[in-house]
């Protein structure tokens, strides 16, 4: 996938978990860290191994205008690159609702 859409990504985790510690930040602070922390392994090691990868390998990543060109083959058949931006991104972004819900919820409650 294009660095883009990885960044993307990773924001809207991120943005998950600052709003949870926004709106809870006495209950859970340690909590809302360690699973940043989590968070931030999570994105980091595979972007370190790619790097890593580029000098062991020919094949070069899949950059953006080259991804917005042809698509993305997938398990059920080529995607353009429309369908699979939604398809990556659809989940981090409930997620992010998810938390904007919870945290609404909690002001009103």
């Amino acid at each position: 996938m294009p660095t883009e859409i990885y960044i993307a990504m990773g924001l809207m985790f991120a943005g998950f978990i600052g709003v949870l510690a926004f709106a809870f930040r006495s209950d859970m602070s340690v909590s809302y860290g360690v699973i940043f922390a989590f968070l931030t392994a999570y994105f980091l090691v595979p972007a370190l191994f790619s790097r890593v990868g580029r000098s062991l390998s020919r094949t070069k990543a899949l950059d953006w205008p080259v991804f917005r060109e042809k698509g993305i083959a997938t398990a059920t058949g080529h995607s353009t690159s429309v369908e699979a931006t939604i398809l990556i991104l659809l989940l981090p972004f409930l997620i992010l609702c998810f938390a904007i819900s919870v945290t609404i919820i909690a002001a009103v409650v």
